[in-house]
């Protein structure tokens, strides 16, 4: 009872005291960078979705922003990329006020996963593009609209520039989210400074976007450019993954050309370009042999569907040192980890499953070969092609040592969206390589 006794005094002086004071000015309303920087940027970022018509429900969606007075927009490729591969079933619509706008593609960068949009409306507004990227450990806020709830603002730290050969991509401490891809990435004076692409599902706050010079450069290449047809747009697709594979290959090459040493064995030395990962482990039995594996891989691809990224490989070796073991069992040990990781249905629709036909069937074929060194390994390739863009395969290929105890070499090459002439010399290049000794 004091206490509520109490509650009531306070208020009831309080009311008499402000009844008699002078009225204070109003004071001004605070506003953080990020407001100030949405306030600015959110009116010209909009939702970008496919669907079978304006009315009904979107099959994806994603966000865009303009970038011209004359409708012209940038997005994702991978926001709208069942419109490019299933015109027929998915059109694409800017809402803006609710209303669903139709939109046509102009342009596509397949390899940076950007594409130029066009509306028939004028933009009051429109967003520019910075002069420079920020410096390390700079703000940068992204704009999107995470989880189909409302259009958002997230403010991250600008971790500077990754590169993997053609491959390029802003590195963020960012918290962005599914639905946001597609979105601008600006500085604090609200200049583009990239595209949001992706984040990494398995870490926090780990985020990337698309440097804003190649959004610039398609801005550039599809201003005041006639509407291309789906089957132009594919051909220049095409143009760019053959472009890609043969700057990879032409840098895989190169590096072969050195050498590494590998536990007993001597081969190729790996791409610069890869990400590598090794570990040791001995025969938890009887300690009768020791495995030495080592892992590199790409980390980057080109997105062409949810169903198939191209311009990307990886490769695994796996070095055994028998030590005891005779060569029955020795043999028994390299067969039983020998294999390859080629998925036949990758690709392909099968049992009504939504979308279009990438890959052709999968064609295999396992022979024994001999390397310029006299070395012989037994060889399983399979490989199946695109069928959306003439002369790119994805190419598994499993190698196998057949050299006598105690050491053994096994090697497993994957390769993503790479021409015949060019697999061809990486498996050349990656064979002949192979000796022993150091």
């Amino acid at each position: 009872m004091l206490a509520r006794l109490g509650f009531l005094f306070a208020f009831s002086v309080s009311t008499a005291v402000s009844a008699q004071a002078p009225e204070s000015p109003a004071l001004p309303a605070l506003s953080s960078p990020g407001h100030a920087v949405y306030q600015k940027v959110g009116p010209m970022v909009f939702k970008v979705k496919t669907a079978i018509s304006a009315d009904s429900p979107k099959a994806s969606y994603g966000t865009g922003f303009a970038v011209a007075a004359k409708g012209l927009l940038v997005t994702n490729y991978h926001v709208v990329a069942d419109a490019v591969l299933q015109p027929r079933q998915n059109k694409i619509f800017v809402v803006m006020d609710k209303e669903s706008v139709p939109a046509r593609i102009l342009g596509i960068d397949v390899l940076r996963d950007l594409a130029l949009l066009k509306i028939d409306r004028e933009f009051p507004k429109f967003l520019r593009f910075a002069s420079g990227a920020p410096r390390q450990g700079e703000p940068i806020y992204s704009i999107g609209e995470p989880e189909d709830l409302n259009m958002a603002i997230v403010v991250g730290t600008y971790n500077g520039e990754l590169r993997y050969g053609a491959y390029a991509m802003i590195h963020m401490s960012s918290p962005i989210n599914s639905g946001m891809s597609g979105g601008p990435t600006v500085n604090s004076r609200a200049e583009i400074v990239g595209v949001n692409v992706s984040k990494n599902a398995f870490s926090d706050s780990l985020s990337f976007a698309v440097p804003a010079r190649f959004a610039r450069e398609l801005l550039e290449k599809g201003r005041g450019r006639e509407t291309p047809g789906t089957g132009e747009l594919l051909e220049e697709m095409g143009g760019q993954l053959h472009a890609v594979q043969d700057e990879l290959a032409a840098d895989y090459l190169a590096a072969a050309a050195g050498a590494q040493s590998f536990g007993a064995w001597r081969l190729a030395r790996a791409s610069s370009l890869l990400k590598c990962w090794s570990q040791k482990e001995e025969d938890e039995g009887d300690g009768k042999y020791e495995s030495t594996r080592q892992s590199c891989q790409l980390p980057h691809s080109s997105y062409v569907s949810n169903r198939l990224h191209s311009g990307t490989y990886s490769i695994e070796l796996d070095a055994i040192d028998g030590r005891r073991l005779k060569p029955l069992p020795f043999f028994t040990l390299l067969n039983s980890r020998f294999g390859n990781d080629a998925r036949p249905t990758d690709g392909l629709v099968l049992f009504g499953e939504p979308g279009p036909q990438l890959l052709t069937r999968q064609f295999c074929f396992s022979r024994i070969a001999a390397n310029r060194a006299g070395l012989k390994f037994k060889v399983a390739y399979c490989s199946r092609g695109y069928v959306k863009f003439e002369g790119l395969r994805d190419a598994s290929i499993s190698a196998a040592s057949l050299t006598p105890p105690p050491h053994g070499l096994l090697l497993q090459l994957d390769l993503r969206g790479f021409s015949v002439s060019n697999i061809k010399k990486i498996l050349d290049a990656t064979l002949n390589s192979i000796g022993t000794g150091t």
